[in-house]
């Protein structure tokens, strides 16, 4: 394993100091992805040992109610036990809902909180504060944020949050922590990616090996470790007993290629099965066990003996750990994406029924997680109504803001009538709660759900685009899609919020989407092609750019439309500036702004 960068360690020199307190705190681990922060984290938790560490995990789409939180659970399953069991003599209903939240059978909202804050008071000890760390929190499911928040806020809890996100801005979920300190985490200097490298190639590393793992993976430890792998993988690099060394002196080196190119030529090392079995391994769940890897890999027809030979290939190759899963979150984007639709399709479609056959912890929230995978495997219908029935159960138990992503997730993947008016439904229910006692109603967070369509939600929306507040836009976005809003308009604003998120691999499939979206209003063109035309501009392709705003343009005469025509010129401004044409840009500008008033 690569050792952890010298700039990272002494970032982390805070969350050391914290660890030792009394007192919660939470940290939000900014900056640029790959340079170690994890392995920091995980450095820190082997030297002080806290008494608990629960590492909070994403779920496909972010859609399970709970979904983080059980998955934090089981990992740290053995190192609770002694709490619960000692929580059973005097709380057994705070013992008996820990575990029904690991199976996957959350118990209500206030009863989840209720069961949070009494977990670190069981797990207190002279080692320390207990810990929780979240791993990508732009990938969190709500329902997990929104308990978070409450249980660290009260002054009797006393744990300690560590948060590693690239976003500036602090999820609505958790705005109620007051003990919040942010650390910047550095990007790593040439020098110091040499001394990674160097620990990569391990004792009496190769100097001139370790310049040129830098130079080919670029500085960031993924990527330096991701270029060690595959000169092994090609054999540029062998092992001579005491270290590594070049198998041919004198052949041509390396330039930077990035660790995405770099994964690309190990998986053109991997024979067919090897592929096939990284491929579920990729798309199960996070925390699936490993007969359910290995139910699903069977379905793809690779028989036992080979799916045996080929797991122990790609733990040998460091594309997978030993319990099959993927070991960097790069790896396993890279896969899914590289993947043909029919067959995502079909992988999908393996592991929702390996789910249901050889997972023994399918409790009734997972239907979120299953339904998705039926979705993206083709059968909308049995999956949109899995997920429409996991927000029904989110509402009931008063996990708001989670009823209202999987409302927005059914109408997405199967919009049509019935769908739509079953979403209605849970967004109504999560508007106006019955049979709640008062006090729960005002503890209860709820996201704002507009009254009619998107459109009357415009203004908010713009506002937190500029505030780059991304997690609230999503919340607002959710919201009305769930309400009934325009999909089509939905999905070109996540164009933008994704383009000022640097995303671009998103922000395609979103404006894809949003060509593909039926019952289209009469603005869906202009919308469409402004936002295409964002999306060219952030490719810095300008030519298009203005194709496309031209014909935003002529769509919104031709319709009438004022706002359109505004909106259109206002593109063709920005178009206009982007190629250095100041002067007509400030012109077209001012004209949009007196369409618009």
């Amino acid at each position: 394993p690569a050792p952890v960068p010298a700039s990272v360690r002494h970032a982390l020199e805070p969350v050391k100091k914290a660890a030792a307190g009394s007192k919660s705190t939470t940290f939000y681990l900014q900056g640029p992805l790959g340079i170690g922060a994890r392995a920091g984290i995980f450095a820190l938790r082997e030297e002080l040992r806290p008494p608990a560490f629960l590492e909070i995990g994403a779920v496909p789409g972010g859609l399970e109610p709970l979904g983080g939180l059980r998955l934090a659970l089981l990992k740290a399953w053995r190192t609770l036990e002694f709490a619960r069991q000692r929580l059973k003599q005097t709380e057994p209903g705070v013992a008996d809902a820990i575990k029904a939240i690991a199976c996957a059978t959350p118990p209500r909202r206030d009863a989840t909180i209720h069961a949070l804050k009494a977990l670190p008071r069981a797990l207190r000890t002279d080692q320390g504060l207990p810990w929780i760390y979240v791993n990508r929190i732009s990938a969190l499911d709500p329902a997990t944020l929104w308990v978070l928040g409450p249980t660290l806020a009260d002054e009797t809890v006393s744990a300690m949050l560590c948060i590693r996100t690239t976003e500036p801005t602090v999820p609505a979920g958790l705005r109620s922590l007051q003990e919040s300190v942010r650390i910047e985490l550095p990007a790593i200097d040439p020098s110091e990616a040499l001394l990674v490298a160097a620990g990569v190639l391990g004792p009496d590393a190769d100097t001139e090996i370790a310049k040129h793992l830098v130079i080919t993976g670029g500085t960031t430890v993924l990527g330096i470790e991701e270029a060690a792998r595959t000169m092994v993988a090609t054999g540029d690099l062998v092992h001579d007993g005491k270290r590594f060394v070049w198998r041919e002196k004198a052949a041509d080196r390396r330039q930077y290629i990035g660790p995405r190119a770099l994964l690309e030529e190990r998986f053109a090392t991997l024979d067919t099965s090897s592929m096939r079995y990284l491929e579920v391994a990729c798309t199960a769940l996070p925390a699936s066990s490993g007969q359910v890897i290995d139910a699903a890999v069977g379905l793809d027809g690779i028989p036992a003996n080979t799916r045996r030979r080929c797991l122990e290939a790609l733990v040998n190759d460091g594309l997978l750990s030993p319990q099959g899963k993927p070991t960097s979150e790069l790896l396993r984007r890279a896969v899914l994406q590289r993947m043909p639709p029919a067959r995502r399709s079909e992988v999908y479609r393996f592991v929702a029924e390996a789910l249901h056959t050889a997972e023994p912890l399918v409790g009734p929230s997972m239907a979120a997680t299953v339904g998705a995978y039926l979705c993206e495997g083709g059968d909308l219908e049995r999956g949109a109504q899995a997920i429409l029935e996991a927000g029904s159960l989110a509402a009931d138990l008063g996990y708001s803001a989670a009823a209202v992503r999987l409302a927005a997730a059914a109408v997405q993947y199967q919009p049509d009538a019935d769908t739509r008016s079953a979403a209605s439904e849970i967004s109504r229910a999560v508007r106006l709660p019955s049979g709640s006692p008062p006090d729960l109603d005002d503890e209860r967070p709820t996201i704002p759900v507009p009254e009619a369509t998107l459109e009357n939600s415009a203004e908010a929306i713009v506002q937190v685009l500029k505030d780059r507040d991304h997690q609230q836009f999503d919340a607002l976005i959710e919201s009305a899609i769930a309400a009934g809003g325009d999909l089509t308009g939905a999905h070109c604003l996540r164009v933008v919020s994704y383009i000022s998120r640097e995303d671009i691999q998103s922000a395609v499939r979103a404006l894809d989407a949003a060509r593909k979206s039926p019952t289209r209003k009469p603005g869906a063109a202009i919308r469409i092609s402004i936002a295409s035309a964002c999306l060219q501009l952030a490719r810095g392709r300008r030519h298009d750019a203005m194709i496309d705003s031209l014909e935003a343009l002529a769509a919104a005469r031709t319709q009438k439309d004022g706002p359109g025509e505004a909106a259109a010129l206002k593109m063709v401004s920005a178009t206009c500036l982007a190629a250095g044409l100041s002067s007509d840009a400030d012109r077209i500008d001012g004209v949009a702004a007196a369409l618009a008033s």
